[in-house]
């Protein structure tokens, strides 16, 4: 809870202190350190929540977050495969769609049960709302890295790898 609100609080905070770059800046010095550390964390929402201050950093800081964002690429990677791993097959009557943000019209929802549908795999799969929260906030994570930040082209490469299955159903992204 304490680890959630501090996320909610940096979240609320990042933009209003990006105002002031000569303080902004080392802030996320700072910060980053510890918030890495919450992208190991065992409660998703935590991770959710790590993510989405990233995407904040990246936001407002823009190229500053090239060299963080290199180094850390393989932590993103482990936590794209985490964002599948309470996966099940998925019954297409009961889920939400994630493709499109909110439950589907004239099915029946689980609560609890997310859909998500690959192109690649031509699977669809249902994650339990935590990992459906997680994903969210990968996906804005990872379009908030392709809008601001500069990556190098393997990482680029990667990025689109993650986001392809979706773009199709996904506009926004």
């Amino acid at each position: 809870s304490l680890r959630i609100r501090l996320l909610t609080l940096l979240k609320t905070s990042i933009p209003v202190l990006s105002t002031h770059e000569d303080k902004f800046l080392p802030l996320i010095n700072t910060l980053w350190p510890v918030i890495l550390s919450r992208l190991q964390d065992d409660e998703v929402f935590v991770v959710a929540g790590a993510l989405d201050v990233i995407a904040l950093m990246c936001t407002h800081a823009g190229s500053f977050m090239t060299s963080r964002i290199n180094e850390t690429w393989k932590l993103f990677q482990q936590v794209h495969a985490r964002c599948f791993q309470n996966r099940r097959r998925a019954e297409p009557k009961s889920s939400i769609d994630l493709s499109k943000g909110s439950p589907r019209q004239g099915t029946g929802t689980v609560p609890g049960v997310v859909k998500i549908t690959t192109k690649s795999s031509l699977s669809t799969y249902h994650l339990d709302i935590p990992s459906g929260t997680l994903w969210n906030s990968f996906l804005r994570m990872m379009t908030t890295i392709a809008a601001n930040v500069s990556i190098t082209e393997e990482i680029f490469d990667q990025l689109l790898t993650f986001l392809l299955p979706i773009i199709p159903q996904r506009h926004d992204i």
